[in-house]
């Protein structure tokens, strides 16, 4: 098996990973969101929850159908009689894409599920004037929503640094 079937692979797991987790985590998602927003004939937190739910399912579904297309950005198809080291390194870029790839993907899911939660509570707190001495966003909120910022982040510079870092894990080794 040669690095670009290998990295076909992995990007297949990686898609079918994107799509159970999105899956799995569609009722919960849909429930919170649809149970928070009462018996409002509103339909925006039902809609909000099914957007989040096809954007990493769309993804999946791309890494599972196309894994070509995105692992021949990935790696250099160019015949030049690669030696180990060099496909090692090639496939831990895309194993590192992947990782990163994933971590975007959930967070987009996680920032849509949070914009949709900060609206919720931004009507239950102007519905009543029991609420108003509560914080804006509360304090568990803000730190999710740090989290998810900072996996999006990170997610992004596993994606597009993906060769770098592989070399920062190299020399961190002591390899080279």
């Amino acid at each position: 098996m040669d690095h670009h079937a290998l990295s076909r692979l992995l990007l297949r797991i990686a898609g079918v990973v994107v799509i159970v987790a999105t899956l799995t985590s569609v009722p919960k998602s849909i429930v919170t969101l649809v149970v928070a927003a009462g018996q409002d004939a509103n339909a925006s937190p039902l809609i909000t929850a099914i957007i989040a739910s096809l954007v990493p399912l769309m993804i999946g579904m791309a890494l599972v159908w196309l894994p070509g297309t995105v692992a021949n950005r990935l790696v250099d198809s160019t015949p030049t009689g690669n030696s180990q080291v060099d496909v090692a390194a090639s496939l831990q870029a895309v194993a590192l894409s992947v990782i990163g790839f994933y971590f975007f993907a959930s967070s987009l899911f996680d920032a849509v599920f949070w914009v949709a939660r900060i609206e919720l509570y931004s009507a239950v707190m102007e519905s009543s004037e029991a609420f108003a001495g509560a914080p804006a966003v509360m304090p568990d909120d803000f730190a999710g929503m740090v989290a998810t910022g900072v996996q999006a982040l990170a997610g992004v510079l596993l994606l597009l640094g993906s060769k770098g870092v592989g070399r920062l894990l190299v020399k961190a080794r002591g390899h080279a």
